[in-house]
């Protein structure tokens, strides 16, 4: 049998035509247009569930700083308790829930106040339910009689401190602990305070039980839910985040965070749709313009891939010949000019990129404004909080170098739980804008930093400031929140006052900027004990050196204006 000659191409090669590889070519082409689109998407998706992570985690630790500052103002009302209890004289139970009931009143997140005897019985409470219970035997208690100190711990569902006090009768030394119930509502204010809709807060124990929350179904404190699957991150790690389905249902972004001083975590869930819900839809979308395109291509190519493109090819692969020759001002013909063919094309290529250009902005003004949120108050436009903090420890640290003191000022508007009641919480924070106005228009000097500290309480740092100029700038202050005369029946003046306590302290290796909030703080309280719309002062030692009176150190060129000096 004679052998057949073999050929140097197959015929399966040799029928592709030029329209069949352009076909080709332009599914290749637009396949990875699609695929770039999709992973660019695809990384939008992965950045905004990581800022979804960064945003939970930053809700929890906010939840965490606002319980860690209900107790430290547990502590320091309980310890001003302590101290005031003996001098009272509360003979009789109506005595001591007259004595306890004015702390209750001006520290909102206290529930109740009760004091418990040597003998374990409960004297006097400023609730009734307290007045029932018997808490001589709880552990906190037995902790704060024996190590004479504040002690914290859980009572079922709340959260109880407790400071002993030391009172003296006919029979000797007598001990007493006095006990504050701290309200865990805040949770629900947590998640309204957020713009995010859909927001979850809960607290939970080592055991897996909820010690207060969820945000809008409050009725599930007390309910053990060690059995749900994120309640094993929870229970195992001191801090972060996990995705999944939520007590309702809802797929959700949780992060959580251990709770200072109780045995237990706060967690906050963000439901993902919020996030990611868009994105999912131009995804798919990225999918049917990805088809669309390619059967408009391929259509295109294969009717008029000749006249369109082959023989301008042709025409280009001559012009390019000529220009090999050197013929450096060819230009084609204009009838011959194909790329306008492809128009459409450009136009959505072009078009994409602006869209994407425009989410490149809207992701990085939302990162701004992301950052504006997490560092201003909205309310009042004043500095919040984590700022405060953070402007208090870099002059702290700065005024440790140069041997300068710092003051600050703790100030708190009176009665406003009353205000707030009356006229409506809407009047209440146009109330704390003007308070936060007059702030802002008294800040002795540009260096100084006023920030709203919570509710509505505010701060004002004064770099290189004796006591004395401070103390000046502290009645000016209310001098003039006490001038604005905006009308408060509730309160005995008829108008709105701030109470305002002050410190001063040269930082040494022996204090802390912590030091100086304790002191402001204590002189606040001492403003309130004086009968409020006024300034008040306490000192942080046992033998104090008048800080008006120490001499304030020269500062170096580059130090801020004093306060002292424009007093």
């Amino acid at each position: 049998m004679p052998e057949v000659p073999k050929t140097e191409k197959s015929p399966a090669v040799r029928t592709l035509s030029v329209r069949h590889w352009l076909m080709l070519m332009a599914l290749v082409i637009v396949a990875l247009m699609a695929v770039d689109r999709v992973r660019l998407l695809e990384v939008q998706r992965s950045e905004r569930l990581a800022l979804a992570r960064a945003e939970a985690v930053d809700l929890a630790r906010q939840a965490a700083d606002v319980h860690r500052n209900a107790v430290e103002a547990a502590r320091a009302m309980l310890k001003t308790a302590a101290r005031l209890y003996p001098a009272a004289g509360a003979k009789s139970t109506q005595d001591c829930k007259a004595f306890l009931a004015p702390f209750v009143a001006d520290m909102p997140w206290i529930k109740s106040l009760a004091v418990v005897g040597s003998d374990g019985h409960t004297t006097c409470a400023t609730d009734i339910t307290d007045t029932a219970a018997e808490l001589g035997d709880r552990p906190f208690v037995e902790k704060a009689r024996q190590k004479d100190e504040f002690a914290i711990g859980q009572d079922g569902t709340a959260v109880m401190a407790a400071y002993p006090v030391r009172v003296r009768d006919k029979s000797g030394s007598t001990e007493a602990v006095v006990v504050a119930r701290i309200d865990f509502d805040w949770f629900n204010r947590l998640g309204r305070s957020t713009r995010r809709d859909g927001v979850t807060t809960m607290a939970v124990d080592a055991q897996g039980n909820v010690i207060a929350g969820l945000t809008g179904a409050s009725d599930l404190a007390g309910r053990s839910i060690s059995d749900h699957p994120v309640l094993r991150d929870v229970l195992t790690r001191p801090e972060g985040t996990v995705v999944g389905a939520g007590l309702d249902g809802a797929q959700r972004i949780m992060a959580f965070t251990r709770l200072p001083d109780i045995d237990g975590s706060i967690v906050v869930g963000l439901d993902e749709r919020e996030f990611v819900s868009r994105l999912s839809r131009d995804i798919a979308l990225a999918y049917v313009q990805f088809i669309m395109a390619a059967g408009v291509i391929l259509v295109a190519v294969w009717v008029g891939g000749k006249r369109l493109i082959v023989e301008p090819t042709r025409v280009l692969a001559g012009m390019a010949t000529r220009i090999g020759r050197g013929e450096k001002e060819v230009r084609p013909k204009q009838k011959m000019i194909w790329a306008a063919e492809f128009a459409p094309l450009t136009t959505a290529l072009t078009e994409m990129a602006s869209r994407l250009a425009e989410r490149e902005h809207g992701l990085r003004s939302a990162n701004r404004q992301l950052s504006t949120l997490a560092a201003v108050d909205s309310l009042t436009k004043l500095p919040n909080r984590r700022s405060f903090d953070a402007a208090l420890e870099d002059e702290w640290e700065r005024a440790y170098e140069q041997g300068w003191p710092v003051a600050l000022m703790m100030i708190d508007v009176d009665h406003f739980k009353q205000y707030n009641d009356h006229y409506g919480h809407l009047v209440g924070d146009r109330c704390l804008e003007l308070v936060g106005e007059a702030l802002s228009a008294t800040v002795p000097t540009k260096a100084d930093f006023a920030a709203r500290y919570g509710g509505e309480e505010f701060a004002l740092l004064l770099p290189a400031t004796a006591l004395r100029a401070a103390l000046n700038a502290a009645e000016r202050l209310r001098a003039t929140v006490e001038q604005l005369d905006i009308p408060h029946e509730k309160a005995d003046r008829g108008h709105v006052t701030i109470s305002v306590g002050v410190a001063s302290l040269m930082p040494t290796d022996k204090n802390t900027a912590q030091d100086l909030i304790e002191a402001a703080d204590a002189g606040l309280y001492e403003a309130k004990r004086l009968g409020r719309n006024t300034v008040g002062v306490r000192s942080p030692n046992p033998n104090p050196v008048p800080a008006a009176d120490a001499a304030v150190p020269a500062a170096p060129a580059d130090a801020p204006p004093t306060a002292a000096a424009s007093s």
